[in-house]
């Protein structure tokens, strides 16, 4: 196959050991080793250091040769991630520029020679410090190697004083239950269960999650989906076969990843939906649990037997949701257009006095900066997994760097928002916006028939 070599000597990419290696020897060798046909190699010039924006340079250079109508698609062969970029942002957006143009890249003196796994490894976000992140990474990776726990560990087992996993037995009796419910095994059940259906099971017989949570449908899913009840480690691109105890058979597991895959619905385009402003901001007076909120449909005939339809919103208390146990009925449910009214009502009314006490919660710029390098960190992995999902990658990264460009403009956006919050809690003569109530310290308990604020 073609074959084009790129590699750079970044003052910061060198070290004493690898100061002298002849990068264009090695790319040759590689060639003839794996029988490929070097064309070009793109070094830098006279072999000397070279600062970020030489690179930049010669990296365009590496675009404009493959835009040439009668230049073939070829391989382009790297020492690292680093010689192609001097972060892991730079990286990305380079790689998704030559993958849209069908160019494959390897990193051919790692023992990570797919580009993602290895920038994922070698590269960092702008900014940071290399050498703290590898280092941790080599403490996480060597843990990983051990089969020792690392993070949080799974329902139905427990950390030994070895850091390995052990069964919980009270746990793991429960995991049990789950899959023979979701594969019909269950004593006294004629059919399978879906994940809704156990959940609701097992919050009616006071079943809880280990942080005394109830069951619901996702977190049943992780069940379901988790290797590691057939004794498989997999963590941090380690997998461990048989690294302890399982729970479940092998056989009883992929039954029920079957019945998964049975049951996946296709995806489809949801309409759009009218968002909740108070999602999360109420809590129930019972239990302190977080109102979420809710959208039923009903459907009926009228007497000239035309079908209608209808929407209804609520806020509702989670734990009201279990149907069959009649305590929980009392558990606070609203009409949503009638708790947003109540709330705003209760909130302008306030005399100024109690008004100069609330306090502004002030929007976290490095927080959000922090979720998006997240965001984009963890669809990276999850491509180095399935090799799809570029889309994700490049969305994730795309708000990234707008997110950075911005930081000044930003910055004076919550100040200014800051101002208008205040100024509309202050005054007694304007009407306060419930979409304002994110960024306020206010309390609001919803009873059955009323809402109280504390501040």
């Amino acid at each position: 196959m073609r074959a084009i070599g790129f590699f750079s000597r970044l003052y910061r990419n060198t070290n004493i050991d690898r100061v002298n290696i002849n990068y264009s020897e090695y790319i040759k060798n590689y060639c003839a080793t794996n029988n490929h046909s070097l064309v070009k190699i793109f070094s830098p010039e006279n072999n000397f250091y070279e600062t970020e924006s030489h690179l930049d340079e010669r990296y365009r250079l590496l675009l404009n040769y493959f835009k040439n109508p009668i230049i073939k698609r070829s391989l382009i062969l790297i020492p690292k991630s680093s010689h192609l970029a001097p972060n892991l942002e730079t990286f990305i957006y380079r790689f998704i520029e030559l993958y849209e143009m069908d160019l494959k890249i390897l990193c051919i003196d790692s023992d990570k020679i797919d580009p993602l796994q290895n920038a994922e490894k070698y590269l960092t976000l702008s900014g940071r410090d290399i050498s703290d992140l590898q280092n941790k990474r080599k403490t996480i990776v060597s843990k990983a190697a051990r089969g020792m726990v690392l993070g949080k560990i799974p329902y139905g087992y427990t950390k030994s004083v070895d850091g390995d996993l052990i069964i919980d037995q009270n746990e793991a009796k429960l995991v049990i239950d789950i899959f023979d419910l979701y594969t019909n095994f269950y004593p006294g059940i004629n059919e399978p269960y879906g994940l809704r259906k156990i959940a609701q099971f097992l919050n009616d017989n006071n079943f809880r999650t280990r942080n005394g949570n109830l069951w619901n449908a996702v977190s049943l899913l992780a069940i379901i989906k988790n290797k590691v009840y057939i004794g498989n480690y997999d963590r941090y691109g380690i997998q461990i076969p048989n690294n302890h105890k399982a729970i479940i058979e092998i056989d009883k597991f992929n039954q029920a990843q079957d019945v998964l895959n049975s049951r996946s619905p296709k995806k489809r385009t949801k309409p759009f939906m009218k968002s909740f402003p108070l999602h999360g901001l109420v809590k129930c007076y019972l239990c302190d649990q977080k109102l979420n909120g809710l959208t039923r449909k009903q459907s009926w005939k009228n007497k000239e037997g035309r079908l209608n339809t209808n929407q209804y919103r609520y806020y509702t208390c989670p734990k009201r949701r279990i149907r069959k146990n009649k305590s929980f009925n009392k558990h606070v449910q609203w009409r949503s257009e009638k708790l947003e009214k109540t709330v705003l009502y209760e909130i302008n009314k306030l005399p100024k006095s109690k008004r100069k006490k609330i306090s502004f919660i002030i929007p976290n710029y490095y927080k959000d900066l922090y979720d998006l390098e997240s965001s984009f960190i963890r669809n990276i992995r999850i491509s180095n997994r399935k090799f799809h999902g570029m889309q994700d990658i490049k969305s994730s990264l795309d708000k990234l760097l707008s997110f950075r460009r911005k930081k000044i403009e930003l910055i004076k956006e919550q100040d200014k928002l800051k101002s208008d919050v205040l100024n509309e809690i202050y005054d007694n003569n304007k009407i306060f916006s419930i979409e304002y109530l994110h960024f306020i310290k206010i309390e609001i308990l919803a009873h059955e028939n009323f809402i109280s604020l504390n501040i």
